[in-house]
């Protein structure tokens, strides 16, 4: 894959081209990106329970793109928080699927970000956990 590609298809990158320029091409690239690497990263790990919890990080990037990509590329924002810079505007009764958009009362967080956090804390806490009993079955085996 030569830069140019490589450029195109990182999330990152197309994050920000997206925050800078909003419009529907560039977040269904960015969408469409983060799916991909988070898809191949899942395929990548060995551990089964490794693997679940990142499917739901994908199930969150999957809500987002729908209301983000319904909403002509701008994600809705519900409530006090609603601010109209960049991304984001302040909903209204012509945006769709409101219930999947940014809310307010949840500081600014919609249920998209929950699942994707969730899937990132919950693999980050299995990690640490594995670590800790990883490292306390190694100090138990030293001899003394």
């Amino acid at each position: 894959m030569d830069l140019v590609a490589k450029v195109l298809t990182n999330p990152l990158v197309l994050r920000i081209a997206w925050q800078v320029a909003p419009s529907t091409v560039i977040c269904w690239m960015f969408w469409v990106a983060a799916l991909r690497f988070s898809i191949q990263d899942t395929r990548a790990l060995k551990d089964p329970w490794s693997q679940r919890l990142a499917v739901i990080s994908i199930v969150g990037i999957a809500l987002n793109f729908v209301v983000t990509m319904m909403n002509g590329g701008y994600m809705p924002v519900v409530g006090d928080m609603a601010s109209g810079i960049s991304v984001w505007t302040t909903a209204t009764d012509a945006h769709h699927l409101l219930f999947l958009a940014d809310q307010g009362d949840w500081w600014g967080f919609s249920i998209g970000d929950g699942f994707i956090f969730g899937g990132l804390f919950g693999r980050l806490a299995y990690w640490s956990g594995r670590q800790i009993v990883t490292g306390a079955r190694t100090l138990v085996r030293q001899p003394a």
